[in-house]
């Protein structure tokens, strides 16, 4: 524990060093070969074959503390309690104002980074590369352009085991079109790629042996929701106020609830965190108020409003409006139109000989509008009027 070393010698490798096993040995002996072949100790150094393998995308509040321990120094363990803590979610949707996190997988390239200063540094130099080029641009337009130089304010990198996260923030990142300052619209899509172009590194100065892993995403403009509008509370207490954002899950976001033209006049806020749904809610008291008092609720984020709408105490929340019965209303049945049947001509017959010639009545055709009476009623009906009026004469 008290033995201390001194280094005697050195030399440089014209390339990167091989992959493969190296023996290591110590000894207090005075020579590298005796130390070789008479060591106190032995290890072995393996030296693996490094890659470029993808990276994907989370995004985190704006206004979150990525120093998970409060150490002072946002390492990957930060990120990784982020994330077990809700904080920080994978989602190709970065909303503005919000964090986009670039998760690249990338073995080997930890000696690069430390020569090159930094990974800032070594995207500087070209050794290695970032880009971010919206894909949804206009026809005939340019695309806009993160200008990673301009924008190293709003660039942090965490280095992990084979991890680096870059983490952008939009707002105060520098876009350009042509040279020329753009602001990020709602809808705009984006393809990011990490370059590894090293030359010593891959072994090459070809740029085919130049390595890649790239992710897509869409910047979204911030959009708070309430649950209903106007907000319907009772007159209790631990009354509901929810709604819906798509800001980063692990947004804090303050909820304050004013009265308007009542008397006496209320006031109340409350701090709620964004979910992993997007959803959000707080309880606020209402029972030392009336049916008919009225209020604002307005949302803010780091004291900007997302969202204002109105809101009512009423007696019941959710009571539907009674809807009056209607009158009934006398309906006309309209009775069936007589059907007109004809009346078969009367077969002729011989009439009683009378010593008066016997008028025969003119044929009509008669309507019948009594129901059930057919065809042989008729004809009685008909020689009945006949006789009588051969009688009268």
């Amino acid at each position: 524990e008290d033995d201390s070393a001194t280094l005697t010698g050195e030399s440089e490798l014209s390339n990167i060093a091989a992959q493969g096993d190296y023996t290591l040995a110590v000894s207090t002996a005075g020579s590298a070969a005796q130390t070789l072949e008479e060591p106190q100790e032995l290890s072995t150094l393996y030296l693996g074959e490094r890659s470029t393998d993808g990276m994907n995308m989370w995004t985190a509040p704006g206004n979150a503390a990525l120093d998970a321990d409060g150490d002072g120094a946002v390492t990957a363990d930060d990120v990784s309690a982020l994330v077990e803590d809700g904080a920080v979610t994978q989602d190709s949707s970065i909303t503005m104002g919000d964090y986009a996190i670039h998760e690249i997988s990338a073995t080997g390239l930890e000696g690069l980074v430390d020569a090159e200063g930094g990974f800032a540094d070594a995207i500087a130099s070209g050794s290695l590369g970032l880009t971010v080029e919206q894909t949804n641009q206009i026809q005939n337009r340019d695309p806009k352009t993160l200008n990673v130089t301009n924008s190293l304010n709003a660039i942090s990198v965490v280095s992990g085991d084979g991890t680096y996260y870059v983490v952008v923030d939009l707002e105060s990142a520098d876009f350009e079109r042509n040279g020329d300052d753009v602001d990020l619209a709602d809808g705009d899509e984006f393809d990011a790629t990490f370059t590894v172009a090293d030359d010593r590194l891959l072994n090459s100065e070809s740029d085919d042996a130049h390595e890649t892993a790239s992710a897509s995403f869409e910047v979204e403009a911030a959009s708070t929701t309430l649950d209903s509008d106007p907000v319907e509370v009772e007159a209790a207490s631990n009354q509901t106020i929810a709604g819906q954002t798509n800001l980063a899950p692990g947004t804090e976001l303050t909820i304050r609830v004013r009265s308007v033209d009542t008397q006496p006049g209320f006031y109340d806020t409350e701090t709620v965190t964004v979910g992993e749904d997007g959803n959000f809610a707080a309880e606020f008291g209402f029972s030392e108020q009336s049916a008919g008092d009225t209020f604002t609720v307005n949302v803010r984020k780091s004291g900007t409003e997302q969202v204002s709408v109105d809101g009512e105490v009423v007696e019941q929340v959710g009571t539907a409006t009674p809807t009056a019965t209607p009158e009934p209303t006398e309906t006309a049945t309209a009775t069936p139109e007589p059907t007109e049947t004809a009346t078969p001509e009367p077969t002729e017959t011989d009439a009683p000989e009378t010593d008066e010639p016997t008028e025969t009545p003119e044929d009509d055709t008669t309507t019948t509008t009594t129901p059930g009476f057919g065809v042989a009623v008729a004809l009685v009906a008909l020689l009945a009027a006949a006789l009588l009026a051969g009688r009268r004469e």
